[in-house]
């Protein structure tokens, strides 16, 4: 691949990892790593997160323990990615613009909040806290 622009190469096929790694934010590879593995828990047999679907009745493979987890993963990565349509507010409409701002506004203050007790019981790791404050700090 070959960006127009400048006539930068760039690889094909690369890894979640190699997207993750080649990030400026060193906190993003830790990030990687923790949702990797979490993830991966749920996606190929483990005995780690065999709890969650076994219940009083048995196995149940719709039964979900953690809802607030998923919302909480999804919420931080769309910060993530709208934080990064950011760079591109040129070729954004004003609405979605406001929209973007507002969004961030209101999420990102409240994220901290959950994310500093979780990170304070050692329940995340603090690169989640620290990518988050990058959001804002204007790097």
């Amino acid at each position: 691949m070959v960006e127009i622009k400048t006539g930068k190469k760039y690889k094909k096929n690369i890894s979640a990892y190699g997207l993750a790694s080649s990030s400026p934010f060193e906190e993003d590879i830790e990030v990687y790593n923790y949702l990797y593995s979490l993830l991966s828990q749920f996606v190929h047999p483990d005995i780690l997160t065999a709890g969650r679907y076994v219940g009083d009745d048995g196995f149940n493979h719709l039964q979900d323990s953690s809802p607030g987890e998923s919302i909480l993963y999804v919420s931080f990565v769309n910060c993530l990615i709208l934080k990064e349509l950011t760079l591109f507010q040129n070729e954004l409409d004003s609405y979605s613009n406001q929209d973007i701002a507002g969004y961030l506004s209101e999420v990102v203050p409240i994220m901290k909040k959950v994310f500093k007790k979780l990170v304070d019981g050692e329940a995340l790791p603090a690169a989640f806290m620290s990518r988050l404050e990058l959001l804002f700090s204007g790097k």
